[in-house]
């Protein structure tokens, strides 16, 4: 078994908790180092991290060169606010460190390729921490929807999708009494929900259908500028769906209101109804309802294991293992696919009018 990989985290917020503790489970990762603007912010962090048994063992920074320069680190975790994902991965891999990169992974397409660039000419790996789309039953259903006679003897053709995830933040539903906005609904840091949340759906899409021919975005536009919900569209021809089948998927996403609605997928023999923790996240059913049957089979595994704070075991094992193996074509999948969201994104956002200071 191949030693632990030195960790150091940028962003002291919920998801890199979750992260160091899922990285720890996961066994391919040993933290080392965190940066936040603020010492007693870094240290507090360690100090709050369960699954850091000698806080003294990481060293706390407020100073992201000096932290850059540790020779035990090989991996740098970045979940800065949005609009420093860029910047901090330019430094991360100048200073010789491969990167995992909280999604949404950066402002726009360029800044994806000046990444990869960058890291091709160091010979590092850039990943983006989709977890989603690492977790067993969304693999089980990939691998379902993929396995062409299995696929056309269980459901048949594909005639479309939809696809719900719109979870409730008052940020975005109210100007704030003190009228400090938070940094997720401001156009200079890269917020808006298509950032926030709804690049999940995107994810999901693209990893279960492929990159689709066209896309379009109708957004609830918020009085910041940024988009606080809407419903995509994405478009499949034969020539861009995996599946070599025309249709389309609708998605809803929003973070003005709460959505209960199953992800569904229809069939020419039925209709796969997918339930998560968000629709799409932490998938504990996936059912298969034949035209006319009132029930359904199971095809999930319904007990999946998973951390008791956000499934983030799954990528941590994953991005661990193309790291510590060298499995260039594993990363170049997730490449491929992260920089065709982010173009699909920009383009979908920036037909509406809504610009992040990255832009300028």
């Amino acid at each position: 078994m191949s030693a632990p990989l030195g960790l150091a985290v940028i962003g002291t917020n919920w998801i890199s908790n979750s992260f160091v503790q899922s990285s720890h489970e996961s066994t391919k990762f040993q933290l080392k180092a965190v940066y936040s603007r603020t010492i007693d912010t870094a240290r507090k962090f360690i100090s709050q991290t369960p699954s850091v048994e000698d806080a003294s063992s990481v060293k706390a920074f407020d100073n992201l060169d000096e932290m850059l320069t540790g020779s035990d680190i090989d991996v740098v975790y970045i979940a800065s606010p949005n609009s420093f994902h860029y910047e901090h991965g330019i430094k991360s891999l100048t200073a010789g460190k491969h990167i995992i990169v909280e999604k949404p992974f950066v402002s726009n397409a360029d800044e994806v390729r000046g990444l990869y660039k960058l890291a091709d000419t160091k010979g590092l790996f850039v990943i983006e921490a989709w977890r989603h789309i690492q977790e067993p039953n969304f693999l089980k259903l990939q691998s379902l929807l993929d396995n062409k006679k299995q696929r056309e003897d269980k459901f048949g053709k594909i005639y479309g999708a939809h696809v719900s995830l719109a979870v409730y933040n008052p940020e975005y539903a109210k100007a704030p009494e003190d009228g400090k906005e938070a940094n997720v609904v401001l156009p200079k840091f890269s917020g808006g929900c298509l950032w926030d949340v709804g690049c999940y759906s995107v994810a999901f899409i693209f990893a279960l259908f492929g990159t689709p021919a066209r896309q379009s975005y109708l957004p609830i536009v918020i009085r910041t500028g940024v988009d606080g919900g809407g419903n995509m569209i994405f478009h499949y021809t034969e020539e861009t769906s995996k599946h070599k089948q025309k249709f389309v998927v609708h998605a809803q996403s929003s973070k003005l209101y709460v959505s209960h609605a199953p992800t569904e997928i229809y069939c020419e023999k039925g209709t796969i109804r997918i339930n998560g923790v968000s629709s799409i996240t932490e998938i504990n059913t996936i059912e298969f309802i034949p035209h006319g049957s009132s029930t359904g089979e199971e095809l999930a595994n319904t007990k999946p294991e998973y951390s008791d704070l956000l499934n983030l075991t799954w990528e941590a094992r994953e991005f661990g293992r193309i790291i510590q193996e060298g499995d260039k074509k594993a990363e170049a999948r997730l490449r491929d696919l992260s920089l065709d969201i982010l173009i699909a994104m920009e383009e979908m956002r920036k037909s509406n009018g809504i610009f992040f200071g990255s832009d300028r």
